[in-house]
C-alpha cells in the first residue's frame, strides 16, 4: 500500500482526531480529555493529512453550499436575506458624521490565518453573531449572543453588511440600518437544550421583512432547511443543500447545515414554506491547522453530529401574533387555493390592488395608519416581493381609491382624509408617488368613494357616499 493509501483507507474521523491532537501538542486546547498522536501518521506532515481529510468529506458527504447573496436569483431565498442582521460591537463602529457609520472588519485570511485557497479568505470579518427580525422591533439571535442587560446595550444590530460583487463589501452603512439594543424581552441558554434571546431594538424596524416563524408542532423529519448569517463574521451568507438529521430532541433539532462560528442567531429556514424553524445555536469546530496555517471543514452530511437549531416554538409565545393573507384563483363563482401567507402585519388597514409595477399581474399597495407607512408589492403566482416601501405618510387617510386620474398606463391613487375634508390624487410608477391634485373643503363625512365609469369617458370616474346626509 502506497504511503498516500494509508491516509486514504483512514475514517474522516481518525484524520480529524490526528489533527487535533497535533494542536494539543502545539497549544492550548479545549478539549476535556486530551488526544494522542498516531505512531503510524508519524510520517505526515499536517498538510497531507489535512488534504486526505477534505477530500474524503467532500467525496463522501457533499461540498461547502455557502454563497453570497448577491448570488442569488430574484425570489423567495433572496426575500428571506431581508430579515438577517449582523451583530457587532458598538466598539467596532463608526459614525461618519455624515449619516452613516463604517463597520471595523479585519481581513479574514489575516485574522484567521488562513491558507492560501480558503473561501473568502480576502473578505472582510467583524460580526460575531447574527440575527433575524421577528416583530416591528424585536431581533431573535442565540441566548449566548445576548447575555445580560447591560450588554444588550452596547451591541449593534446592522442591516445590510453584505458583499456588493465578488471583490467588494458593503462596510460603509446608512445610519437608519444600525438599531441598538434597549432590553432583553426573554432569554434561555442551556447546555445541550434551548438557547435563544430576543432583545427589543430602539426603533421599530419600517423597511425589511418580518419574518413568519413556526408557533406550532414541529419540523418535518428529513426537511429541506437553509440557514442565512454570518459565518465567521463574514458578510452574509445563503446556505442550502441542507436537511433535518435529529428530530427528537424537544428544544432544538439537529441538521446538516454548512455554518461557522458567527452564524449563531441565524435563521433556519424550512426550504419549502420559507417559514422559519430554528436558531442555529451549536456546531462542528470550524477549523484545523495545517503546518502554519489553517483550513476549513466541510460538515458531513451524515457524518459529523450536526447543527443544533432552537425551535422557535421556545420563544413563539413572547412574540404578537400576526396576520394572515390568503390568495385565491376564482372560476365560476369557484375558490381554489393559491397560496396562504402568515406572519403579516396586524395593523394594515387597507389594501387597495392597481398596476404600480408593470408587469402583467395586479399589484398591491398596503397602508398601515398606525405608523404611517405604505408598502407597494408585487405578485406571482401569490407570491408577494416588496417594490417599494414609504414612511411618514398622514395616519388619517380612511380611503384610498385607485383609477386612471391623470392618464398614464399606472394606476393612480386617491387619498381621502375626513379629518381634514382632504382629498389628495397621486400618480404612482414603480412604488414612487407624485402628488397630481391636493383638494381641500370636501365634506367629512363621505364613508364610500367608488370609482367607475358613469360618464363615459376614458378616465376614471367617482361616485361618493355620505350616509348622514
Amino acid at each position: 500500500m502506497s504511503d498516500m493509501q494509508i491516509l486514504k483507507v483512514l475514517s474522516v474521523d481518525d484524520l480529524l482526531d490526528e489533527l487535533r491532537a497535533r494542536e494539543a501538542k502545539a497549544g492550548p486546547t479545549a478539549r476535556d480529555v486530551p488526544l494522542e498522536t498516531s505512531e503510524n501518521l508519524h510520517e505526515f506532515d499536517d498538510e497531507s493529512i489535512a488534504n486526505v481529510l477534505k477530500e474524503n468529506q467532500k467525496v463522501i458527504y457533499g461540498t461547502d453550499d455557502r454563497v453570497d447573496v448577491f448570488q442569488l436569483p430574484a425570489g423567495p431565498n433572496l426575500d428571506d436575506v431581508d430579515s438577517v442582521v449582523a451583530l457587532f460591537d458598538s466598539s467596532d463602529i463608526t459614525d461618519n458624521g455624515n449619516g452613516t457609520s463604517t463597520l471595523r472588519t479585519q481581513n479574514f485570511g489575516t485574522a484567521r490565518n488562513l491558507c492560501a485557497g480558503e473561501r473568502f479568505r480576502n473578505q472582510p470579518t467583524g460580526a460575531f453573531c447574527s440575527g433575524f427580525l421577528v416583530a416591528s422591533n424585536i431581533i431573535a439571535t442565540a441566548g449566548h449572543c445576548a447575555t445580560n442587560a447591560e450588554s444588550v446595550i452596547n451591541i449593534r444590530f446592522v442591516f445590510g453588511f453584505r458583499m456588493r460583487n465578488a471583490t467588494t463589501a458593503e462596510t460603509i452603512i446608512n445610519n437608519g440600518e444600525i438599531y441598538r439594543g434597549v432590553t432583553i424581552i426573554g432569554r434561555q441558554q442551556v447546555a445541550n437544550g434551548a438557547d435563544w434571546a430576543l432583545v427589543r431594538v430602539d426603533r421599530p424596524v419600517t423597511n425589511h421583512r418580518i419574518v413568519r416563524i413556526r408557533r406550532t408542532g414541529k419540523i418535518g423529519d428529513t426537511q429541506a432547511v437553509h440557514v442565512i448569517g454570518h459565518p465567521s463574521g463574514l458578510p452574509t451568507k445563503f446556505a442550502g443543500g441542507a436537511a433535518v438529521r435529529n428530530n427528537q430532541p424537544n428544544a432544538f433539532f439537529v441538521a446538516n447545515l454548512d455554518t461557522y462560528g458567527g452564524n449563531s442567531g441565524s435563521p433556519v429556514f424550512n426550504s419549502s414554506t420559507h417559514e422559519v424553524e430554528g436558531i442555529l445555536v451549536r456546531g462542528e469546530t470550524d477549523f484545523v491547522s495545517q503546518g502554519n496555517c489553517s483550513v476549513s471543514l466541510v460538515c458531513p452530511t451524515t457524518g459529523c453530529r450536526g447543527e443544533d437549531c432552537t425551535r422557535t416554538t421556545e420563544f413563539s409565545p413572547l412574540l404578537p401574533l400576526a396576520a394572515q393573507g390568503e390568495f385565491y384563483t376564482t372560476d365560476g363563482g369557484n375558490i381554489s387555493l393559491l397560496k396562504q401567507h402568515a406572519g403579516w402585519r396586524k395593523s394594515w388597514s387597507l389594501i387597495i390592488p392597481g398596476n404600480f409595477g408593470g408587469s402583467s399581474r395586479t399589484d398591491l399597495l398596503f397602508y398601515d395608519p398606525s405608523t404611517g407607512q405604505g408598502e407597494f408589492y408585487t405578485t406571482d403566482g401569490g407570491n408577494i416581493s416588496l417594490l417599494k416601501q414609504h414612511a411618514g405618510w398622514r395616519k388619517s387617510w380612511s380611503l384610498i381609491i385607485p383609477g386612471n386620474f391623470g392618464g398614464s398606463s399606472r394606476t393612480d391613487l386617491l387619498f381621502y382624509d375626513p379629518s381634514t375634508g382632504q382629498g389628495e390624487f397621486y400618480t404612482t410608477d414603480g412604488g414612487n408617488i407624485s402628488l397630481l391634485k391636493q383638494h381641500a373643503g370636501w365634506r367629512k363625512s363621505w364613508s364610500l368613494i367608488i370609482p367607475g365609469n358613469f360618464g363615459g369617458s376614458s378616465r376614471t370616474d367617482l361616485l361618493f357616499y355620505d350616509p348622514l346626509a
